[in-house]
């Protein structure tokens, strides 16, 4: 009789990394509620999740004033009550926001000035149509380029006040304020077409979790869709797009920077004499690199919109996978 084969060990560096949609199981549900710290009838998951993103508002302006992360980690569990992993998960996303942000500064500093190059371009157009309908004495033309003239120079003051305030934080290191929940959002708010609750759902509506390899992933967290359902990872991986339906965002993950890395070391290391059309570190490809090295640093700050755009991170990842093949 043959012996069992042994299955072949994988290097976690060179396998391909899988997001798997878990679920959260609490060992008190639904018997026993916080007293001290659930409101209402809320399920302790909707506690959690609250707490955590309380936490995480918290952290991100403390972490502004220069305090540590240990000394948030401990302080921050007295007084949000969520356990040490969750604490140190919430600093570290507000660590990430803060540093994202930072990285779309000098974007947003360089789309402002080419609108603003273009805006004092298209003030100068205006001026002159008004200059010609002065000297053709018409009165209609007069006030229909009076109007376009007096639109462009409030556009111009506009963007010229916000490129001051942008490299006004650049000098300083700070960044601009973050709205939690969405700016659109809270302005939709202010204008009365959206509640409160909405704005308070969404700013309270996610947990962020780090597996740990020497505990079989996160203790918080337990992923059960392979045996819940008896399916392969591939299949268990596809969930994540009924949570991206849902209203949960993607972000990049160090595993899946250091995956790009590899990939590229591994396609600039394929060099021969004669090389063969389209394979290797390709031109095509060298411009997906050059793509992904400015979109990936600042995708986990952007807006779900931005992120689930057309052109963003992920268009830029499946044609890089599709010229890996």
């Amino acid at each position: 009789m043959k012996k069992p084969k042994k299955k072949a060990t994988i290097n976690p560096d060179e396998s391909i990394k899988y997001t798997v949609c878990g679920e959260w199981f609490p060992e008190s549900f639904p018997a026993r509620r916080s007293l001290r710290w659930g409101r209402g009838g809320e399920d302790p998951l909707v506690t959690e999740m609250r707490l955590f993103c309380s936490c995480q508002r918290w952290a991100f302006n403390r972490l502004q004033e220069g305090r540590s992360r240990e000394e948030l980690k401990r302080e921050g569990q007295k007084l949000f009550g969520i356990n040490s992993r969750f604490c140190d998960d919430a600093v570290l996303k507000a660590k990430a926001i803060i540093e994202s942000q930072r990285g779309l500064l000098a974007l947003e500093i360089e789309e402002t000035e080419t609108k603003l190059a273009r805006a004092r371009k298209k003030l100068g157009w205006a001026e002159k149509d008004l200059g010609k309908a002065v000297e053709a004495n018409d009165p209609v033309k007069i006030e229909k380029a009076e109007r376009a003239v007096h639109g462009r120079k409030a556009r111009v003051k506009r963007l010229k006040t916000k490129l001051d305030e942008l490299k006004t934080h650049q000098n300083n290191g700070t960044i601009p304020t973050v709205v939690f929940g969405g700016r659109s959002l809270w302005k939709r708010v202010c204008r009365g077409r959206a509640t409160k609750e909405e704005w308070r759902n969404a700013r309270q509506d996610r947990l962020y979790v780090r597996g740990d390899e020497t505990k079989g992933g996160n203790p918080n967290i337990k992923y059960k869709y392979m045996d819940r359902y008896g399916v392969i990872v591939h299949h268990a991986a596809a969930l994540v797009i009924a949570r991206r339906a849902i209203g949960f965002r993607e972000c990049i993950t160090s595993e899946l920077k250091q995956k790009i890395r590899v990939i590229k070391e591994k396609l600039n290391q394929k060099v021969d004499s004669l090389p063969g059309e389209g394979r290797g570190m390709t031109r095509k490809v060298k411009r997906l690199f050059k793509r992904l090295e400015g979109k990936i640093p600042i995708h986990n700050g952007l807006t779900r919109f931005k992120q689930e755009s057309f052109y963003s991170v992920w268009h830029e990842l499946m044609q890089l996978a599709l010229s890996s093949r």
